[in-house]
Parts: structure tokens; sequence; C-alpha cells
């Protein structure tokens, strides 16, 4: 296995030769995300007012968008594997039945999805005692959703891509045995491509902060900043409308700005380097079987050279 350090620097190499490809796959699921957004936002914002109601909307919402949008969970990795092999994005294993990617999509994101729905029904008018086992289950699952991404989820649509004839099962566990003991290296190299994104972020809630402590303080309005009145926090954001847009339309577009940059530079190289990955763990485990085939050889050929002898 190579270096960690170099997984990002294939990845950069491979985006910056095949980045009209790549635009066009993330511009996909880039307009997917929307419209699942689009789609699931309504029952979020109903779950304070008609829990319940809002509850099921958002379930079934996430069933729609899974059983559409979510078949793009198995497309896309399998189209950047078939860039970093030199093919015709056209030419990738599109051409799979829906079942299968559908079954693929479903094994990558399950954890997941439980989460979230154990998260939306902590929610709900019951007992303390059921929203504390809710509770605590989501957590069980949330860091399990972590360690499965990492098992299972990243090389399970480049596996299935490359063994069509396997179950989703057999795929599962074979996923299992070709990441064990290079999860915590996957994960390394997942950290260190997005660690720059995650930094300007972070820059940029500190600019967010300094806008409104700054001129809190010149104006001597400094503790209302700790105040629980939304009024107060929106007047310290600028005396007029034009000021506040102003300040909120900043910091959007710098938001969006990294956002795209994210979706079309990062994630497409983070994608290149998942394929580079699964490409050295394919071949380290095809030499370690073809070591054990010539040890079991050379064993039976020591055994036959030796028999005469005991005779």
């Amino acid at each position: 296995m190579k270096l960690t350090s170099q997984y990002f620097s294939g990845g950069w190499n491979l985006w910056k030769s095949h980045v009209r490809d790549s635009s066009v796959v993330m511009a996909l699921q880039f307009a997917a995300m929307i419209v699942a957004m689009i789609l699931i936002a309504p029952g979020l914002a109903l779950m304070s007012s008609h829990p319940k109601f809002g509850l099921w909307y958002t379930v079934l919402a996430a069933l729609a968008v899974l059983f559409t949008i979510g078949l793009l969970y198995y497309y896309v990795p399998v189209c950047f594997l078939a860039m970093r092999r030199g093919q015709s994005v056209t030419k990738a294993d599109l051409q799979v039945g829906y079942a299968r990617a559908l079954a693929v999509s479903v094994m990558m994101v399950w954890p997941s999805i439980v989460s979230q729905i154990l998260n939306q029904a902590s929610n709900l008018e019951i007992g303390l005692g059921w929203k504390f086992c809710i509770a605590l289950m989501a957590i069980g699952i949330s860091v399990f959703a972590i360690v499965w991404v990492y098992a299972v989820a990243t090389m399970l649509p480049l596996l299935a891509s490359d063994h069509p004839d396997e179950s989703v099962w057999q795929l599962t566990r074979r996923c299992s045995q070709l990441t064990e003991g290079h999860k915590w290296q996957l994960f390394v190299v997942d950290l260190e491509i997005l660690i720059g994104p995650i930094m300007v972020l972070w820059v940029l809630l500190m600019i967010f902060v300094i806008a409104l402590v700054i001129p809190a303080a010149l104006s001597g309005n400094a503790a209302a900043l700790t105040s629980d009145s939304s009024e107060e926090m929106i007047r310290l954001m600028g005396s007029t409308f034009a000021e506040r847009w102003g300040l909120f339309t900043g910091i959007g577009l710098l938001c969006l700005l990294v956002m795209l940059v994210l979706q079309f530079v990062f994630v497409p190289i983070q994608q290149f380097a998942h394929a580079l990955f699964y490409e050295d763990l394919i071949a380290e485990q095809e030499g370690a079987i073809e070591d054990t085939e010539a040890e079991v050889m050379q064993t039976n050929h020591t055994e036959e050279a030796e028999k005469p002898l005991s005779e």
C-alpha cells in the first residue's frame, strides 16, 4: 500500500486529467442533492408543529429519494473508477439492473437512514424512558454508521462493478475482508483530502462571529450577545435592512463558494483516491493469494521429494 499522501496527489492528478467528465458527474449529483433537500425540508420543518405528520412525511420522502436519487450512491463511484481506468463514463457499469444498483445503494447507506429515523423519532410525544432508549440507539447506530463507511460502503460499489455475478451479501463479506486492517488508513486518506475545506469552514465561522462581535463592541451592545432574544441578535447584525441583507448575502455567498469548491474539486479528488485505494487493495489481496498458492506448491513439492527417502 502507498502512503496516504500519495493517494491525495494521485487523486489530484487524475482530477486535473478528467476535469470535464468529473464535473458532469458532480453536477448531476449536486442537482440531485438540491432536489432531495427540497423534498425532505418540509417534513423537518413540520417536526416542531406536527411531530407525527412531520416524521411520516420525512420517512416517506427519504424513501422516495433513496429509490430514485439514491442510486447515485452506486453510479458515482463506478464512474470515477471507469475514468481512473481510462474508460468512458458512458461505458461504465451503467447498464446494471435497477434492482442490483438499488440493493447496493441501500446496503451502503442503511445505517445512516436508521440513525436519521431514530433522531426524528426522539421528537415524538412519548415517555422520557422511551426517548432515552431511542437516543442511546441513535448514538450507537451513528457510531456504527461511521465504521460501516470504511468497512463496507466505500468499496462496495467498486467491488460490485467488478463482480456483477455475485450477490450483495457476498460482496458485503468480500468488502469486510478486503478492508480488514486498512480502515484507519482509508479514514486518514479522507481526512487529508477534506481537512482543507474543514479549515475554510472554520475560518468562515470565525468571520461570522467577528462580524457580530466587533460592531456590538463598538456600539456598546456587547452584553446583548448573551441575550436569548432573537430581536437583540438580529439588531446586532445591522441597523438597517440593507446592512443585514449585505451581511447575510456575503456570508451566504462565501458558504456557497466553499460548497461548490468542495463538490467540484475535493469530492472528485476523494473519489479518485478511493479508486486508487481500491485497486491497491485488490492487488495486495491477489498478491497474498499468489504467495499462499506458491507456499502450498512448494510444500507439496518438498513432501513429494522427501517421500521416497522415507520409504
